[in-house]
């Protein structure tokens, strides 16, 4: 009989979850016993809140979630990578006057929100030469991509392969500022995490569903164009030209061609935390100096 893993996604299906798609369309998953279960994206809850109240078994989430759950009651645990490096990117409109990040200083940002985001951005900007003083605007998540294409803002966050294929298909493409070209170490999102609750509980689910997992990014890093396929199979739903207009970019990420799936490198993960937290961005909950995390106790390679 098999069992059932209940995965939070972290946005709504994209080409960052190919993999999970794959696999399941393609029984690894049913070969090592087991079904997959997606929880379709939710602002409230998030994927973390989802998995620490055990409404789901795993989640996915930037490698900022786990850094900031680290000093809660119920700290989450990093099993893998999705991206071998990070895919994301400030971006403006390819029209825009805005060339680079310092010429963002008193210009309008949509924000989703999240507890380091407008840290970054700022310290792009001041990377580039700029004060750093742009303006935030929170805006409803679902609406913040389109903000640059509505006029409510100058700039926002992107995963230039997934977005940024978008754009270009609207005919409006995308100017992008990669984090790594103006003072970013590089970071990994999004991450596939569990609590260490359950990673404690379940450890052979976890290393069968980690073996499942891995075999469908492998094979999604490989044949893109017949990844996109099961994607769309799967989820007919989806933008067709969209999906396949994004997988070629994305694949190539997935892992580096001397790794396997998912690694999490300690120098990588520890590189990005402590950049965090020697800017003063890492906190207790509370908003309180705290000690340097053990960077190593949030990620494992054990599944």
């Amino acid at each position: 009989m098999s069992r059932t893993v209940t995965l939070a996604l972290d946005w709504s299906l994209n080409t960052n979850h190919t993999g999970f798609v794959v696999a399941e369309a393609l029984e690894f998953y049913k070969k090592v016993g087991l079904r997959l279960k997606l929880l379709p994206y939710a602002d409230h809850p998030t994927a973390a809140k989802r998995v620490r109240v055990e409404n789901a078994q795993v989640g996915l989430g930037p490698q900022e979630t786990v850094v900031a759950y680290a000093d809660s009651p119920t700290p989450i645990l990093a099993l893998a990578a999705v991206n071998a490096h990070n895919p994301s990117a400030l971006a403006v409109l390819e029209g825009s006057a805005v060339t680079r990040p310092r010429e963002l200083d008193g210009k309008r940002y949509a924000s989703y929100g999240a507890r380091f985001e407008m840290h970054v951005v700022r310290q792009m900007v001041r990377a580039d030469g700029g004060e750093g003083s742009v303006e935030e605007r929170v805006l409803p998540k679902p609406t913040v991509p389109d903000a640059l294409f509505t006029g409510e803002a100058d700039s926002t966050w992107v995963f230039p392969a997934w977005e940024g294929a978008e754009a270009e298909l609207r005919g409006r493409p995308l100017r992008h500022f990669l984090l790594r070209d103006y003072g970013i170490p590089d970071l990994y999102t999004p991450v596939l995490f569990t609590t260490l609750k359950f990673a404690r509980k379940e450890p052979a689910l976890l290393r069968a569903f980690m073996r499942a997992t891995a075999r469908g990014f492998e094979l999604a890093a490989a044949e893109p164009e017949r990844a996109a396929e099961l994607l769309l199979a799967a989820y007919p739903e989806l933008d067709a030209k969209l999906v396949r207009r994004s997988q070629p970019l994305a694949s190539p990420n997935y892992h580096d061609a001397d790794r396997p799936w998912g690694v999490i490198d300690s120098e990588v993960w520890a590189g990005y935390g402590r950049y965090l937290y020697e800017h003063g961005f890492v906190t207790s909950r509370g908003g309180e100096t705290v000690a340097e995390p053990d960077w190593n106790a949030m990620h494992t390679a054990d599944f």
